[in-house]
């Protein structure tokens, strides 16, 4: 059986507090209201050093030395870029091949589904272990560092900066027992930055439509994840822990309440200690989890892009 068979994560040492954050210039009331319910503590923050690379390999490192494995060993690496890449035209995943001297890895990159993108590096990550019976590892990476300089996606979280690793095997933790995606390109831009001729600190996040954000995407969301938890659950009653994105207290309120699920306390603890970390959070908050031998976990992810995922993991 393929599965997760460990996660690490790297956190710069920077850290903004609410406080910070709520004082920032230019926030307006509803701004600060909003802010202060989302749940969130504090977020990591690198210092200018700590680019969404450097957090990547450095989880990368730590995963493998932790494991005792050398990276001329791993077989796969699936990279999910920076949402904002420090290169045009340059390759993310072949330069985190080569810091970490994975020569002998099959590399291949998935990052334009938002958070979900870190679902799709688990499809093919244990679709290319299946596929390739002589294969016994893959790892994925991401690095994760705000976009923009106030960290804000009005009207939804702050993010925070981390770099984060998983490591798939053959003899997991937590083996994979089904995973599903689906995406609707309707929504492909609701969320945006219009970056070109503005220098970085002018950069902002902006929601084309925050009524399509709030009740249209809302809606679509509750019924395509709960159609997927079916799928993936199929006969069997119930699951034990169930893991998601961390994107604000009342975001996990909402899919509770709209899907009948409780979420992991796990996620909460999360969501107040780094704020939404994009793809890592499902991974991190994976890494956190601590089921015993044979409960069954289900991770909802999804993302503004508009992108879904439910996957069925058990616990080894």
């Amino acid at each position: 059986m393929i599965g997760l068979s460990a996660v690490e994560i790297a956190v710069p040492e920077g850290r903004l507090t609410l406080e910070e954050v709520l004082a920032a210039p230019g926030r307006s009331e509803q701004d600060l209201a909003t802010i202060r319910e989302l749940g969130i503590r504090e977020l990591p923050v690198n210092d200018g050093e700590d680019s969404a690379h450097a957090l990547a390999v450095a989880a990368a490192r730590r995963l493998l030395a932790r494991q005792g494995l050398a990276a001329d060993r791993l077989d796969v690496l699936v990279h999910i870029p920076a949402r904002v890449p420090e290169k045009l035209m340059a390759s993310e995943v072949t330069r985190v091949q080569a810091d970490l001297g994975a020569s002998g890895a099959t590399c291949l990159s998935t990052g334009d589904l938002g958070c979900a993108s870190s679902s799709a590096a688990l499809l093919i990550a244990r679709s290319l272990l299946t596929a390739n019976p002589g294969w016994h590892t893959a790892l994925i990476t991401h690095g994760s560092v705000a976009p923009t300089g106030d960290r804000y996606r009005r009207p939804v979280t702050l993010s925070g900066d981390a770099g984060v690793a998983a490591l798939l095997t053959r003899e997991p933790r937590y083996a994979i027992e089904d995973i599903r995606l689906r995406s609707d390109g309707r929504f492909w831009d609701l969320f945006e930055i219009d970056y070109l001729d503005r220098p970085r600190d002018a950069w902002t996040e902006s929601c084309s439509s925050v009524r399509d954000y709030s009740f249209t995407l809302a809606v679509q969301s509750r019924n395509v994840l709960r159609d997927l938890t079916r799928e993936v659950l199929g006969d069997a009653a119930g699951t034990d822990h169930v893991v998601m994105q961390n994107l604000s207290s009342g975001a996990f309120g909402f899919y509770e309440q709209a899907l009948g699920l409780k979420i992991s306390p796990v996620c909460r603890d999360n969501l107040a200690r780094y704020g939404h970390l994009g793809p890592a959070d499902v991974l991190v908050n994976l890494g956190s989890l601590d089921a015993l031998p044979g409960e069954r976990v289900l991770v909802l992810n999804n993302s503004p892009s508009a992108a879904w995922s439910a996957a069925l993991l058990r616990a080894g």
